[in-house]
C-alpha cells in the first residue's frame, strides 16, 4: 500500500495494483483517441471519387466522423451507468 495526502490533508492507503490499472486503462484510452484522431485525417482526405464509390458500394467508410463517435461515447455512457 502507498500512502497519499487527501485534500484535507488526511493521510490515506492507496492499494498500488488500482493505480496500476487506472493507469494501463489511460494508456489504452490514449491509444484510442491517438487512432481516432489518425482516422479522422484519413477520411478527411478521402478525394471525391473515393467517395462516390464508397457511396455506390454501401459506405464501407464511415464519412462522418462525427456519427462514428457519439456511438462510442454512448457506449462509454452506458458502462458508466451501469457501473455508478
Amino acid at each position: 500500500m502507498d500512502r497519499y495526502t487527501s485534500t484535507k490533508g488526511t493521510p490515506i492507503a492507496v492499494d498500488r495494483s488500482c493505480v496500476d490499472d487506472n493507469e494501463a486503462q489511460l494508456r489504452r484510452l490514449r491509444d484510442r483517441v491517438d487512432a481516432a484522431e489518425a482516422a479522422d485525417r484519413a477520411v478527411a482526405g478521402i478525394t471525391d471519387t473515393l467517395l462516390a464509390l464508397n457511396e455506390r458500394t454501401g459506405l464501407l467508410i464511415n464519412p462522418l466522423r462525427a456519427e462514428h463517435r457519439q456511438e462510442h461515447v454512448d457506449e462509454l455512457e452506458r458502462v458508466l451507468r451501469s457501473a455508478g
